[in-house]
């Protein structure tokens, strides 16, 4: 397992990076490049995704509890099936939340 919590990668070029199963705990991303990262399995508790590119990376399981500065098109971007959302629900359970009840699912999240 990669031990990369607390990291400061905000901006880094991490395009297709395999980081399947590391710890990315409070780990500040904003503006990474992670589109097709391998992130299944992560644990991205706390990170701060603010302008992170997402598109088609690999969030299969990763657990994204209390993340801060996403927006909902950032986030549906990647692969989540399984992943524990920022407000602690299952991605399935998010999605069916967020379509019965119409709201827009953005946080801005402190900065």
């Amino acid at each position: 397992v990669i031990d990369l919590s607390g990291a400061d990668l905000r901006n880094a070029y991490l395009w297709k990076l395999d980081l399947k199963n590391a710890d990315l705990t409070g780990t500040d991303i904003k503006g990474a490049y992670l589109s097709e990262a391998k992130l299944s399995g992560a644990d991205l508790r706390g990170s701060m995704l603010g302008r992170a590119d997402l598109r088609e990376a690999n969030l299969v399981g990763v657990d994204l509890s209390n993340a801060k500065e996403w927006t909902e098109d950032q986030l549906i971007a990647a692969h989540l099936e399984g992943a524990t959302m920022p407000n602690g629900h299952t991605y399935e359970d998010w999605l069916k939340d967020k379509e019965g009840r119409g709201e827009d699912m953005e946080n801005s999240g402190p900065s």
